[in-house]
């Protein structure tokens, strides 16, 4: 009997035992997955405020991107608006110059353009050409009211140097 007492209590001694190397072998598990589980969340967290603030840079770099594109939409479309203008003022002048070539006596009235300018010289060139046929030393000005028709290319000269003088002086004196 004592042999069958001695294995009674043998069994729950080698039971205690395995118990016991069980729960420490768990405990060590436990506190590997503990210390993991702590590692992997401070590397999600760094990351996450990488990202984060990559995520500010990234708005702050759209938004300085977005006045950019701004500024540049409103310089295009000033562009186009003088683009526009010039197109206008272009058309203007051709029309002008379908008409005799008038300037107008300088009483804040426009002077005459360059496209003006370049025609008045071709004529001027055909004028002259004539003038050698017909052995005459230059046209005559007509005067009216408040225009006059150029035809001279040394009074046009003359007449529009008067026009620039004028207006310095005027800037000048204000």
């Amino acid at each position: 009997m004592q042999s069958i007492l001695r294995m009674h209590l043998a069994v729950p001694k080698s039971i205690s035992n395995i118990m016991i190397s069980v729960i420490q072998e768990l405990e060590e598990k436990l506190e590997y997955w503990m210390e993991k589980y702590d590692k992997d969340t401070e590397e999600k967290q760094a990351e996450l405020n990488a990202l984060k603030t990559a995520r500010v840079n990234d708005l702050s770099l759209l938004q300085d991107l977005a006045k950019q594109y701004e500024e540049y939409e409103k310089v295009i479309i000033e562009d186009r608006l003088e683009k526009e203008k010039a197109r206008q003022k272009k058309k203007q002048e051709q029309m002008e110059l379908s008409n005799p070539s008038l300037v107008e006596r300088h009483n804040g009235a426009e002077r005459p353009g360059p496209l003006q300018e370049i025609q008045e010289q071709e004529r001027q060139r055909k004028g002259q050409k004539r003038q050698k046929r017909q052995g005459e030393k230059g046209r005559k000005k007509e005067v009216t009211s408040n225009k006059m028709y150029i035809s001279d290319r040394k009074n046009f000269k003359k007449l529009h140097i008067d026009f620039i003088l004028e207006d310095v002086n005027k800037i000048f004196s204000a």
